[in-house]
């Protein structure tokens, strides 16, 4: 059983995405993904077929998405005289 897929992950609060690094056969990463799914519920997790030529899963929903976009956190010297930075 050849091991070509990883855990691709997705933020349900900030949108960013990413992916791991560790190498699954198909049947293992179903099961981290259920497992990661399970214990994280703020991340959507799903397996990624690295092999673009095989019949799986090759390009999930979850990295389809926009990139996330930083925003600086605003500072007090970013702030009008007198205001604060939680209100």
């Amino acid at each position: 059983m050849e091991k070509t897929y990883v855990i691709a992950w997705k933020s349900k609060s900030r949108g960013s995405v990413g992916r791991g690094k560790a190498l699954f056969s198909r049947e293992e990463a179903e099961q981290v993904a259920k497992e990661l799914n399970e214990d994280y519920p703020d991340f959507i997790h799903e397996p990624l077929n690295l092999d673009p030529s095989a019949n799986g899963i090759t390009e999930p929903e979850i990295l389809e998405s926009e990139p996330a976009v930083i925003v600086p956190f605003p500072t007090e010297e970013a702030l009008p005289v007198g205001e604060e930075v939680f209100a």
